[in-house]
């Protein structure tokens, strides 16, 4: 019976312990995904400055810079939707950090109806 108890005190610690490294990832991956935003509204920014300039500037460096836009929104777009990914696993990972803390609870509670005495059972079931 005490193998019982510590082998259920490791398995609660894993589950808080995997909860908690959920939650962690989860915010390490909206931090990324704000890092990627500001990168993509700054790459959009630069796309949009060497549009401006490329209608003033010389014909022979109008086209270049007109390609060089054309290269900062793209960067732009794919770091917009890396960021998007990011985001959404950044709330994958919260659901399932909150899962986890759900079973983590229901398995607490499961232990301490396992080791009530019959009697004690009985009225707990009656109840619900």
């Amino acid at each position: 019976m005490g193998g019982d108890t510590a082998s259920t005190a490791s398995l609660r610690e894993l589950q808080t312990g995997d909860g908690s490294s959920l939650r962690s990832q989860a915010q390490r991956a909206a931090e990324q995904s704000r890092s990627l935003e500001e990168a993509s509204l700054a790459a959009a920014d630069r796309a949009t400055e060497l549009r401006d300039s490329a209608t003033t500037a010389k014909r022979s460096e109008r086209e270049g810079l007109e390609r060089e836009a054309a290269l900062a929104l793209v960067i732009s777009d794919s770091l917009h939707k890396a960021s998007l990914l990011a985001n959404e696993r950044a709330i994958e990972l919260d659901q399932q950090a909150a899962m986890a803390q759900e079973a983590a609870v229901f398995q607490e509670r499961l232990l301490k109806f396992y080791y009530l005495n019959d009697q004690d059972q009985a009225m707990v079931v009656n109840e619900e």
